[in-house]
Formats: C-alpha cells, structure tokens, sequence
C-alpha cells in the first residue's frame, strides 16, 4: 500500500474507495477558529479533503485554549490562523491548508466548492449575503453555517436551489456483450461492437457505460466511458477523459467483453436561501433530543436568533448568566418573530405560532457567549458531513427535509437560578470560568480533582482524553490513569493517525506508552488490563472503556459493578460494524453480562439514534449474522491452512526429517489431499500449471474446508473424497481459481502474465481439464498416501525449499488475497441463498478490520465526554441521561452510527470543476478592493464616514441603514471598506454587506455593520 492508502485506510473500509476519491476533490473554506472551526478543520483534513484555506485573523486568547487542542499556554498573542495551519499540517501531510488574511469580499468565494462560517465575529446580514452570492453561482457554492453558543447550537446547509448527482449505482443495468477482436483504440476514443443490435434504443450521447471482462468476479478492473457516438444498433464510440489513463489500461480495454449503461438515476436536493429560513425555518431535527419537548427545534432557533439580534442592537453577545441581557435578548427574539410574521403573511403564507417557551429560551441564552467543547465537537462532525456530502460521497443526506439541525444541553446542566459563580480560588484561566458559568463552581472544582480511568486507547477514547485535557479534568488530581489493552499496538501506527487526533506525524513508531506520558505528566499509563488492580478501580472517580471484545467488556463491566463505579463504554456492535457508545452510573444494578437480552426480547425496545440511525431499534436476525460471520471465518481459516500452515508444516517435516506420514498421523486423510495440491503446485514451472494446481484444490475445496475448521473423524482411505465440479462460468469459483493460482504463482517468484493472456490460459486449462482433473483421474485417499511415500526425498526436499508460507495479507498489492477470501465467502454463502458481498469495504468490516470515519469518531468522542461528565459529578440531576432507555429496568444505550455505504453518486457541481480552475469572476460582477478608513477625530458618526468616503474615495453611499446610533470607536479601531476597483457606473444596483467593525480588546464586535449600496454618481 502507498503512504496515503496506509493513512486513510481505516476511512477507505467504511466508505470505500470512490468516496474517497471525491472528498480528495473538494476545496473548503473555513471561517473562524475557534472550537467548531478548529474541530471542523480537523475533520476535514483527517476525512481526505485535500485543499483547505482558513481564515481568521485573530490572536490566540486565553479561552482558545480551552477549546482547542492543538493550542499550548505558550501560543497566547499568535496569529490563529497560520499557527493552526501549521499544527493541522501535522495531522495529515495530505492537505494542502492555506491561509486567508484580510477582508472576505465576494469574490474570494469563487475559489471553493464549499464555505463553512462558524462561531466567528461575521453578522447575521453579511452570512445573508454570502450565501446569496454562493446560491447566484452556476454551478452553486456550498455553504454551511454552523455555531456552538454554551448550551445549544446549530448547524444550516445549503447546497443551492437545485443540487444535482448522478446515481451511478449498478442496479437494473442494461448490458451487452462486446466483440472484443473487432475493439479499436484511437487517441482518446473507444469504438465497441457488440453482439446486440439495441444499441440506439437504450443509449444516446453523453450515458455513462461500464467495460468490463465478464464475469465481474475477476476484480474491479471495470472502467468508466462516456458515450460520443451510437454508430448503429450494434456499433458505438465511448471516449475517455484522461488519455493518460486510457493508455495504461489498454489491455483491459482490449479484452473487455461487457458493455454495461450506468443508470442516469439523478438525485436532486433543492435548499432554500438562508433569507428565507431565517424567516421560515422549515422542519428542524433535533439529533441530541430525547424527552419530548414542544417545538423544541423552534425555540433553539428562535434563542439563536435572540443572540444575534443582541449583537445587532449592543455590539457584544449576552453576559454569562445576566438575567437583564437574558430579558433584553427575549424582547428582541419577541420582535424578531413579529417582523417575521409579518413578512410571512405579506407572501400569502399561513403565519407560523408567534409564541415561545421564554423559560426555555432565556436557559439557552444564559451561556450564549460560552464555548463548550464536548457539544461544539459534536456539532463540527455533523457539519463535517454536510460539507463532506456536497461532493456526493456520503450518499443522500440523512435529514434530506431539514436544513437546519439543532442541538442542546438543557437536561445535562443546571438552571441560571442554580448557579452561583463563586469563582474558585487559584483559576487563573478564562475556560474555567466559561465551565463555572454552565455547571457552578462547585461542579467545576470536582471536575479538576475528578480521576477518572480511561481502559483502551481507541479512537472514541483518544477524542474524549482530548477533550477532557482541554477542559482541564483531573488537572488537580494525582494523575489521570488511561490502560492499554491488547487491542491497542504497542508502538503507533500510520493507520492510526486517520483516526486518533493526538497522534501526528512525528509520533508515527512511538511507544504509544512514553508518547502519552510525555503528552502531560499527569498522565499515568497502565501497560496492560492485567495490571488494573483493585486501587486503580477504587481510587477512579469514574471509569471509561473502549473495547470491541465481549470480554474485555464483561470483565471491566463486571469489576465497575462489584465497586459501584460509573462507566461508560465505546464499542463496535458486530452486527452493523459501528460504533457505540453506551454509558451506566451509578452502577448498582445489572451487569452487561446479565443485561444481554436474546433478540427477542427486544421487539418493542426503544433506543434513541444519531444521525443515519433509524429512531427504532430493529431486531436482527443474529443467526444469519453469525452464518456469515462463521463463513468469513472458515474461508480465512481456509487461506491459513492452504498456503501458510500445510506448508509450514511439510517444512518443518524435511527439515527434521520426521515422515510425512508420521507428522499426520492420526489426522484426518483430508490433509494428505492437500498435500497432493500443495505438492502440484509447487512443482510448477509456469503459470499455467499453479492453474492446474488451483483447479484441484477447487475440486477437493468441501474437504479442505472441513479439515480447517473442526476435526472429523479419518476418512476411508480407499474412498475417493467428495469433488467439486468446477464451472468458470461462475463468477466466484473463476475468482477464486485465479486468484489461487496468483497466490501460488507470488509464492514460487513466477511472473503472472497480464490479464489478456490469463484469461486466455484460463480457457486452455478448462478445455484441457479432463487431462488432470480428479473427475476424470480420481484418486484415493489410498492412492494419493502410496505415491506421497514413494516419492524420491531430494525431489521433495527442492519442492519444499521453493514453497514459502504464505500468511493472509489484506493489503497486499494485487488484492488476490481479498479476492481468495471473497470469493470463497460468496460460493458458501450462494448454497445458503445469502447475499453476496460485493465490495472489499463490506468484506473487511465482516473480518472486523477497523473502520472509522473522522466526523463520526468526533461526534462519538463529544457524547462520550458529556457521559464522561455526568458520570464525574454524579448529581440528580445528571443522571437524566440525554437519551431514552433501551429497556427498563436496565440501564440506557447511546447508539450513534456513521453513515450507510454511500451510493456511487457523482456530484454534478463538484464534476463541473474536475481538474480546471473553480470560477471566474463573472462579467456583471463589480469587484471590489479594500479600503482602510482612518480613525480620526473627524470620523466620528456614520455621516463623517459617508462623507468621507464621496470626497476621498469617489463612492456614493445611497442607502444607510443603522438605526440612528452613532459609531462606537476606540483609538485603536480599524474600519475596512471595499470599493469598486473601477470607476465605471453601472446600469443596476450592485451591493455588499461590509465587515465595518470595531473590535474591543477581548475580540468582541462591539457595534454592527453598515450595508452600502454603491450606484451611480
């Protein structure tokens, strides 16, 4: 495997390959860095986004730290931007991340395919227009607007009014069959004859069509054309985009004998403007919600509204806990829903409830200038995957009817009247305070002196150590203690930095145990789960585990029970390949062990779903999931016996010189059969005779299988055993004979002929099958015994110094290992009418190869530290969980999954752009250039500043809107302008919303913008 593919591999098992390929596609612009953005920023370059430009031109502050990870105390007073631009760059060395200094005007916005504004200083008016400008563009801008306000947030998509992809799925595809001699290649096109003469009446110029060599099961050789030209009914010309890549395929091209049309199945999305859902908010989906509260989506909303009303009218966002902005921010909500009404009914719309929940609301907005990190994590990993599902690769999106999700806290935190904010002595530092102002002091301070026990360093746990570094857990207790199980390598691995945010590039072969003590001496590493003694678990304040394995589950379950220890337990459910989160405190009750019901019982089960996850829990049918499972096994099993363990064991019998027949003596006669393979295919010379060689071992494969997984009783040995009748007709028993003979072929370092002459051969040695076959020379278990022990020890002895053991390598270059294992999967699971699995993404979850997404692993992580939380302060009122219970009396079940395997959907948009410049700035577009407005004196009110800008700048200011007020200004206040950079008037209005903004010292906006509309003179 490359570099890369080793990088994104975990993330290539759970999407798969073509998702892959249009993430890496994409150009994102984020806006703002604090903890969505940076999260968000950390999603996108650890997902495969391979251009991503950041902007934001702020200082490092105190309270960044809190909420971002990749800041030290050290880096208060830096430029945001660049520095994590730099740090980013350690993540992943794949992204090409830029930085955008200065005044975002229109234009700039035509270099990306998405935009994403987060918690930042831009105004409600200027996201209007940005997202006007983004909706204007053909093909359209993404744009994504996501905030984390303390206790609630938000998240609005908007891909354009029509959002197209193409569905290139293959279902109900037409197909015909290719006269490959008569297949000619000029230039950049394929001219194609095929037997069919239907050709006009099912393509036309422009259709997708799929070559490929039949049967399908010979690999994933198919290729991509677009239709130029339908000839006649049997006789069409394809073209290929990429010359270069036509050329290096040629002789797959040539030896294609399928035409298959890809279904022009277009999926459409159509979003409305920001403008009008700010009036209209249309449905709104709560992920987070679990007790039914009425309108709920509406009221966060409406409280995000008030927020930046508050802004609008004061220039700054409301206090922590300041009861007076709390009523003055619900007038204005109050006002804002009259406006709306208003507007609603003048559109002869039916006018929306103008009433709100002013207790909930005013809970909202008691935190809004707050930023707390668990919920801002969860947040950017679902905006992660909006952006990411712009290019097409997540498949449809989820909540496809709601633009707006919102998220909230409100039954994880106390009322503004339970809190009391006595600052606790020797907090230094602005995050503690945020906390303070969300739990209390109180809260707070048993939060730094909390140890909690971290078993299992996965993904999701390495996301909740990092958050709860950030948020300072444990900062006052001895140590925090985190246990490495046998799950986790002992050194880090390439593969791992896709997914666990505290590893970079430089940590790549560190001892994970020095590289996490060295990460903060508080921290103390517990080398195995052997060595969790009895103090470990009595000195934790609360103990979190993340284990795929029943056992290591059971085991730590258990011990939390008998302590009456909270836990909270992050896992992959065999049955979807997912990963879980499940959280019990306090735990006094049932064990996992005793709480793991029979699918029966769950019939009526409820269990709360992320996103992707339907609101119900399905009972699955775990004996068809344990049979496939069980085939996986016995077919890797199989490989292990068949080229590394027979093998291994005929070594070790020459080079001991201990009898064959007494090294399996006792053993099932099948074994001898599979020496006879081994000892034919071994002896080959060419590619053609490992062929042969396969061919048997596919005639004797019951057997071989049945000596791989359980031990049966010896067969007679003058009986002949039960054979298989090979058919190449058969796409899986063709794979697996080739890729038999490829393994064998690697094995004894003979060249493998390319994919022409191997199918030619393939033919020869099916015609020439009866020469060798055991149908036809059938053997004895008797007769094969004899010749092994007649056999001359020096011939053997070459035979056995060319054979070398071959293990199972899932990654090696050819795939004819995946081949060999999927293949014989499918031919057991046709004899069970089973579906068959059709893509190495599935095949490696069904072999529990790890399979992570970054956005996913970051929305668990955020969940994982709330339950983390809750469990460290053990109030009434945190153990109201945030979701339902799975059955009662037992304790709950948190289930978030990532999405299913996308469709093979192409975005439009996105293809527009392949491989050329984004945009060009359109004719009717007035650019505009930046202009710095001095603060003097004289510029003391917005009519000095109209002035000022006719006499000086030649512009003429014909609407101001301001609400009459005069401008705040501080002598170290900067105004930022943009001007039209030619002088030349136009014929229609042309405007923009300006970032005129003054800034106070702890980077709060303390007076709105202006809108200017520029006409003529």
């Amino acid at each position: 495997m490359t570099e890369m593919e080793t990088y994104f591999r975990r993330q290539m098992t759970a999407i798969g390959a073509t998702a892959m390929e249009q993430i890496g596609l994409m150009h994102v612009l984020v806006v703002g860095l604090r903890g969505v953005g940076v999260e968000m920023a950390k999603c996108l370059v650890m997902s495969g986004v391979q251009r991503l430009t950041l902007m934001d031109d702020e200082l490092v502050r105190e309270e960044d730290v809190g909420v971002n990870f990749l800041l030290r105390e050290g880096d208060v007073g830096k430029p945001k931007s660049r520095l994590m631009a730099t740090r980013l760059k350690e993540l992943s060395p794949f992204t090409d991340i830029r930085t955008l200094p200065g005044a975002l005007t229109l234009d700039l916005l035509l270099n990306f395919h998405v935009v994403v504004f987060t918690s930042s200083n831009v105004s409600m008016a200027e996201l209007i227009a940005y997202n006007e400008f983004c909706r204007a563009q053909s093909p359209p801008i993404g744009f994504v607007w996501a905030e984390s306000r303390g206790l609630f947030g938000t998240v609005f998509v908007d891909y354009g009014a029509v959002h197209k992809s193409i569905d290139a799925s293959p279902l109900n595809q037409v197909e015909f069959r290719v006269l490959t001699k008569r297949t000619q290649i000029v230039g950049d096109t394929v001219t194609l004859v095929v037997r069919e003469q239907r050709l006009r009446g099912h393509l036309q110029p422009g259709d997708l069509v799929q070559l490929r060599e039949s049967p399908e099961a010979l690999g994933d050789n198919s290729l991509v054309f677009t239709v130029h030209e339908v000839v006649s009914d049997s006789k069409l010309v394809v073209r290929c985009e990429f010359t270069e890549e036509l050329e290096t395929q040629r002789d797959e091209i040539t030896c294609a004998n399928r035409l298959r049309k890809v279904p022009d199945r277009i999926v459409t999305t159509n979003h409305r403007s920001l403008r009008e859902r700010m009036v209209d908010a249309g449905p709104i989906a709560c992920p987070l919600a679990t007790e039914t509260i009425s309108d709920r989506g509406r009221n966060i909303h409406m409280a995000l509204l008030g927020v930046h009303s508050f802004r609008r009218e004061f220039g700054f966002l409301p206090s922590k806990n300041n009861i007076d902005h709390i009523q003055q921010a619900l007038q204005l909500v109050h006002d804002t829903m009259e406006m709306n009404a208003q507007v609603v009914l003048s559109a002869q719309h039916t006018a929306t409830s103008s009433r709100i929940d002013e207790k909930l609301v005013g809970q909202l907005l008691r935190c809004s200038s707050s930023d707390f990190l668990p919920l801002s994590a969860v947040i950017a990993g679902y905006a992660a995957i909006d952006v990411l599902g712009f290019s097409g690769a997540m498949g449809q999106r989820s909540y496809a009817n709601c633009q707006f999700l919102a998220f909230d806290l409100l039954p994880f935190a106390p009322t503004v009247e339970e809190i009391k904010l006595d600052k606790p002595a020797g907090l230094h530092s602005a995050q503690p305070s945020a906390l303070a102002a969300i739990f209390g002091s109180s809260a707070l301070q048993r939060l730094r002196k909390a140890s909690p026990l971290f078993i299992g360093f996965g993904p999701v746990c390495c996301e909740t150590v990092k958050n709860s570094l950030c948020l300072g857990i444990g900062v006052e207790a001895p140590s925090i203690s985190v246990a490495l199980t046998q799950e986790d390598q002992l050194v880090v691995g390439r593969e791992e930095l896709n997914a666990h945010a505290l590893f970079n590039i430089s940590s790549i072969g560190t001892s994970k145990r020095l590289y996490l003590e060295n990460l903060r001496q508080s921290i103390r590493v517990i080398p195995d789960l052997s060595s969790v003694g009895f103090d470990d678990l009595a000195s934790a304040s609360s103990v979190y585990l993340e284990a795929d394995g029943l056992f290591h589950r059971f085991f730590v379950d258990d011990q939390c029970c008998a302590h009456e220890k909270p836990v909270v337990i992050s896992f992959i459910d065999r049955s979807d390949g997912f990963r879980h989160v499940r959280s019990v405190f306090p735990h006094r009750t049932a064990t996992t062990r005793e709480r793991y019901i029979p699918p029966a019982m769950l019939d009526n089960a409820q269990i709360h779903a992320f996103d992707h996850v339907p609101t119900h829990l399905e009972v699955r049918d775990d004996e068809n999931l344990l049979e496939v499972e069980e085939c996986a096994q016995r077919a890797v099993k199989t490989f292990e016996l068949v080229f590394s363990t027979a093998i291994q064991n005929a070594v070790e019998c020459f080079a001991t010189k201990q009898p064959l027949k007494e090294k399996y003596a006792g053993q099932d006669s099948v074994v001898w059969m599979l020496w006879h393979v081994i000892r034919r295919g071994y002896q080959a010379q060419t590619f053609e005779e490992s062929l042969r060689a396969a061919w048997i071992l596919l005639e004797l494969l019951p057997n071989i299988m049945t000596a791989s997984t359980a031990e049966s009783n010896p067969s007679d040995a003058n009986a002949s055993p039960p054979l298989v009748q090979v058919d190449i007709q058969i796409p899986d028993q063709l794979q697996l004979l080739v890729s038999t003979a490829c393994i064998i072929a690697n094995s004894l370092g003979l060249p493998i002929p390319p994919l022409p002459e191997r199918r030619a051969i393939v033919v020869d040695v099916a015609a020439s099958a009866d020469a060798f076959s055991l149908h036809s020379n059938p053997r004895t278990i008797a007769s094969i015994l004899a010749s092994l022990e007649s056999a001359d020890s020096t011939h053997m002895q070459q035979i056995v110094t060319r054979a070398k053991p071959t293990p199972l390598n899932l990654d090696d270059v050819d795939q004819m290992h995946l081949h060999f294992v999927q293949s014989l999967l499918n031919l057991q699971l046709a004899r069970r009418n089973a579906p068959r699995v059709t893509t190495f993404a599935q095949l490696r979850r069904i072999l529990r190869q790890p399979a992570d997404f970054p956005p996913i692993v970051t929305i668990l992580g955020g969940v994982a530290t709330l339950e983390l939380i809750k469990s460290l302060l053990q109030t009434p009122r945190s153990l109201e969980n945030l979701r339902e219970y799975m059955i009662q009396p037992h304790q709950s079940t948190l289930c978030v999954a990532p999405p299913p395997m996308p469709l093979a959907v192409h975005s439009l948009p996105l293809e527009a752009t392949r491989g050329v410049a984004l945009r060009t700035i359109p004719e009717q577009f007035t650019r505009w250039s930046k202009l710095i407005i001095p603060t003097t004196p004289e510029l003391q009110s917005t009519s000095a500043i109209v002035q000022y800008l006719q006499k000086k700048h030649d512009v003429v200011v014909h609407e101001l809107r301001f609400q009459g007020r005069r401008i705040a200004i501080s002598k170290d206040s900067v105004f930022t302008f943009c001007s039209s950079s030619s002088s030349t008037s136009t014929s229609s209005m042309r405007f923009i919303f300006l970032s005129v903004v003054a800034i106070d010292a702890r980077g709060d906006v303390i007076f709105p913008p202006i809108r200017i509309t520029r006409t003529e003179a």
